[in-house]
């Protein structure tokens, strides 16, 4: 029996230290059977999706953004086919791909273990990180190709510095990057289309979003065997939509942040206060089995959590804090509540916590004056579990709806948004606006024109509520939450 204790502790031992281990100590035959057994064990989750358009004739309706003049008239054509046609989703599994051969997971797992042999990495970092962070052959959902070679040539004045110990990790970095921003392009027409580019479309198109010039960063670097992910604010609280950039492992074991594709570290866009992150998550190919809830119905689940390789680090960016919150009217056939910030005209889900009876907590979340509003998540459908609420530092402010108090209002600005710098819409004298105000549910207060001087003179509005202006004259996916105090509006 003592025998048996010994090997069982032996091997737990082994393990760990394996774990923690430089890459360089570990013998080179279990170096590709680990990697391997990495893939496969992680493999389950990981796929990409294809989206087409079908007509009357059930053909595809090609579509791209780039042939039009800016994103607003892309993303109106794009809406209006998507409005008069079906779609057809079409998911890859790359578990099934790797059984097709179509894409050659020994060969990657190969080429991966040899850049990471021949850098000087493999002397600093643990093979823990090897594997999350350099190993893994996608860097999101993007269609999955044979991109090494390609890559390898594009870079090849970069992989034999990439094994000299005596060059700086963070300038070749910023050289690559620099590279990579020559050869390609933000823009947001490409917003306005379905399916994520593989690297090599990006390289061809060169332009894409935030997410595809990352994912083309990530695979770039991870090629050279640099350790390489990448961090997103899925949904910002201060302005629609939500963006994803670049971290790489430096080799003091710090997480450097850059816009892949773009902008090197040195010039990475600061969280200051006019920022607001809820949530940052961080890419990882392994399961994270804490990421989403557990012991209920997929259909329960909102579409972010279902996937399962992200870690929380939103503490690493922002100034954070543990909300406790007290759920009065829990349904029967739900054990979990989840945290919305209001984003492109809806609540969207960011957060979640299961339920110890009426108790709920949520840890690391932003407090730089952000909105959220606590939702139940039932069968696809979101449903107030309380009142809105402000958090600014350790100060929480409940908006609550005075019963059968009403207030008149004289506003002038309309909308005060962010959009890559902060924006004010001031009303347009004749046009029509509506006021609407939050009650479980957004209501319309009144609708009216603005007089001559571009003013609205809304009456009998509900007072201490939470508002936002919308009117055919607005983009209402950019439109902001305010409160009003003594006539003068708070913009979050």
């Amino acid at each position: 029996m003592n025998g048996l204790r010994f090997i069982l502790l032996s091997l737990i031992l082994f393990g760990f230290v394996f774990w923690i281990s430089p890459f360089n100590v570990i013998p080179e035959l279990l170096r590709y059977h680990y990697s391997k057994n990495y893939i496969y064990k992680n493999v389950e989750s990981h796929g990409s999706f294809k989206t087409y358009l079908i007509d009357n004739n059930r053909e595809k309706i090609k579509f791209t953004p780039y042939a039009f003049q800016d994103y607003p008239r892309a993303l109106s054509t794009f809406d209006s086919l998507k409005n008069h046609f079906s779609s057809v989703q079409v998911r890859e599994d790359d578990k099934w791909e790797f059984k097709k051969k179509s894409f050659d997971i020994d060969r990657h797992i190969k080429n991966s273990l040899c850049s990471w042999n021949n850098s000087p990495y493999d002397k600093k970092i643990s093979f823990k990180n090897f594997l999350e962070f350099v190993l893994p052959y996608r860097a999101g959902d993007e269609a999955l190709v044979e991109y090494r070679d390609s890559l390898n040539i594009l870079f090849a004045r970069f992989k034999y510095k990439v094994q000299d110990d005596s060059e700086n990790l963070d300038n070749l970095v910023d050289s690559i990057n620099s590279q990579l921003a020559t050869l390609v392009d933000y823009d947001i027409r490409s917003l306005a289309t379905m399916n994520v580019p593989d690297p090599l479309e990006t390289l061809e198109i060169g332009k894409g979003s935030c997410k595809s010039l990352t994912q083309l960063a990530t695979l770039s670097l991870r090629t050279l065997g640099i350790a390489t992910t990448i961090d997103e604010c899925p949904f910002w609280a201060h302005r629609a939509s939500g963006h994803q950039w670049n971290v790489y492992l430096s080799n003091d074991q710090q997480w450097i942040p850059f816009n892949g594709s773009e902008r090197n570290p040195d010039c990475f866009d600061p969280f200051n206060d006019s920022i607001k992150a809820p949530k940052i998550f961080r890419h990882t190919y392994s399961f994270q089995d804490n990421f989403s809830p557990t012991n209920t119905n997929k259909e329960n689940i909102p579409p972010y959590f279902r996937m399962k390789n992200r870690i929380d680090v939103t503490s690493s960016y922002v100034s954070t804090s543990n909300i406790s919150l007290y759920i009065k009217d829990k349904p029967d056939d739900t054990e979990h509540v989840y945290l919305s910030v209001f984003n492109n005209q809806d609540w969207k889900i960011i957060s979640w916590s299961k339920l110890d009876g009426n108790q709920a907590h949520f840890d690391n979340m932003g407090n730089n004056n952000i909105i959220y509003l606590p939702v139940f998540y039932i069968n696809g459908r979101k449903k107030p579990a309380g009142k809105p609420f402000l958090v600014d530092g350790d100060k929480i402010t409940t908006f609550e709806l005075k019963e059968n108090k009403f207030i008149d209002t004289d506003i002038s600005t309309v909308n005060y948004y962010y959009d890559h710098q902060w924006n004010t819409s001031c009303a347009v004298s004749g046009a029509t606006y509506r006021l609407n105000y939050w009650d479980d549910e957004w209501l319309v207060s009144q609708e009216i024109n603005a007089d001559i001087n571009g003013h609205l003179k809304f009456k009998n509005v509900p007072e201490d509520g939470l508002y936002f202006i919308s009117s055919g004259e607005l983009n209402n996916r950019q439109q902001r939450l305010f409160s009003l105090k003594d006539g003068a509006q708070s913009w979050y």
